[in-house]
């Protein structure tokens, strides 16, 4: 934050650094038909990255008739922990473990220069 008071005639700011990413994309699989069944209403499940400053959750960015597409982008070279939770559904990773109530960490990293494959959460039923 750069506060400029009257009469102060210039500020300094820091410099912005712009670094290289990909485009993290997470599929909200709909296994069991459970948003198709309700025509979509009610709660969604949120996905988000912890951060320092707070939780940043993922744009939902499209929905079709077997899920919902969230995404957002990501620098190249560090571990991001994304989380998963619904207080409604039940949610599954992409080898099909169902989730506790806690929500659902998936590790994502991405070298330099890659194109990352989505990332798969089934959504498996109400809870």
């Amino acid at each position: 934050m750069v506060k400029i008071t009257a009469g102060s005639g210039s500020a300094a700011v820091p410099a912005i650094r712009f670094q290289a990413g990909a485009r993290l994309h997470i599929r909200l699989a709909d296994d069991a038909g459970e948003f198709r069944k309700s025509g979509w209403s009610g709660e969604t499940p949120v996905f988000g990255i912890p951060m320092v400053s707070g939780f940043v959750a993922l744009a939902m960015v499209g929905s079709d008739a077997g899920g919902r597409d969230f995404e957002m982008l990501v620098p190249f070279g560090m571990t991001h922990r994304v989380m998963a939770m619904s207080k409604s559904f039940s949610l599954a990773d992409e080898k099909g473990a169902g989730v506790s109530g806690g929500g659902l960490a998936i590790p994502v990293h991405f070298a330099e220069g890659s194109t990352p494959a989505p990332v798969v959460v089934h959504l498996t039923g109400k809870k």
